[in-house]
């Protein structure tokens, strides 16, 4: 239950992204109960972003990732370099996208 009211998942950041204004800080719920309907809030410049945007970006590299299942490398490193512009370095998607490509090498 802890780590649900934890906007960092205790530490993990498996949620984070990286803020758009400052490039430093960290975007995180403002409700880590509500991540669907709060506002997500850097840690450094305590820029907003609303979580529709959030969410659809994250919907976006989904959609990007279960399409991409091939065993061209070139395709996954592109991949995770445009991840890495956005989501923090342990958000589960980027984690997601290594696996995958660790398992259709």
């Amino acid at each position: 239950m802890f780590r649900c009211r934890d906007p960092t998942e205790l530490g993990s950041y498996m949620s984070a992204m990286k803020c758009s204004d400052c490039l430093k800080g960290d975007l995180l719920p403002v409700n880590p109960m509500d991540i669907r309907d709060e506002d997500w809030q850097c840690s450094q410049c305590q820029h907003r972003q609303s979580s529709s945007s959030v969410q659809d970006y994250i919907d976006s590299c989904e959609a990007i990732l279960y399409d991409t299942m091939e065993h061209d490398v070139k395709k996954y490193e592109k991949m995770l370099d445009e991840f890495r512009t956005r989501l923090h370095p342990r958000h589960y998607i980027g984690k997601s996208a290594i696996a995958q490509q660790l398992e259709h090498q």
